[in-house]
């Protein structure tokens, strides 16, 4: 019996700032086979992520669909972006409390804490080591991410707590 499949949706605008294209071309043939990526998602970079995927049965991409309809399904979720607004993806995935992928720029270090609600890499390399690594979501370690994403959520990202956050901005900066 091999190893268990562990999952990782990638969910987003298909476009070079959110680099889906290159996540392919960087970290082809140097995953583990267990690991496989699931890509949601239309946008101007579509044919080029179909390509780069080629007959790869590890990264598979599966059009458009509402981030809520499909989440539960898999293991973690990943955003490696070169910038970001606010990363709703994230703020979702903490929701169903999916433990985080992502890099360390400024917008998802704000959701995403190492080691605690999820994993930041620095770039391909470390993202390719790290994806090697990930636990099951049998494990205590796969448990204790996922706990603390959706408890992130839970102190952060609710819509009370937004539209609080939203109006006292608002006071401070425009009244």
């Amino acid at each position: 019996m091999g190893t268990k499949e562990v999952s990782i949706l990638i969910i987003g605008r298909v476009c070079n700032v959110k680099q889906q294209v290159k996540l392919v071309r960087e970290t082809k043939t140097k995953i583990n086979d267990n690991v496989k990526f699931y890509f949601v998602g239309i946008g101007e970079d579509v044919d080029s992520l179909i390509k780069e995927i080629g007959d790869s049965n590890q990264y598979i991409y599966l059009g458009y669909a509402k981030a809520s309809d499909i989440m539960s399904q898999y293991d973690y979720v990943c955003l490696f972006s070169k910038k970001e607004g606010l990363p709703l993806t994230l703020i979702e995935a903490c929701m169903f409390g999916k433990p985080l992928i992502t890099n360390d720029i400024p917008a998802a270090l704000e959701i995403n804490r190492s080691e605690y609600t999820g994993y930041v890499f620095q770039d391909f390399a470390e993202l390719v080591q790290g994806c090697n690594k990930l636990p099951s979501k049998e494990s205590d370690k796969y448990m204790f991410l996922s706990m603390n994403a959706r408890k992130q959520y839970e102190e952060n990202f609710t819509e009370d707590i937004m539209l609080s956050k939203y109006k006292d901005y608002i006071k401070r900066h425009f009244f």
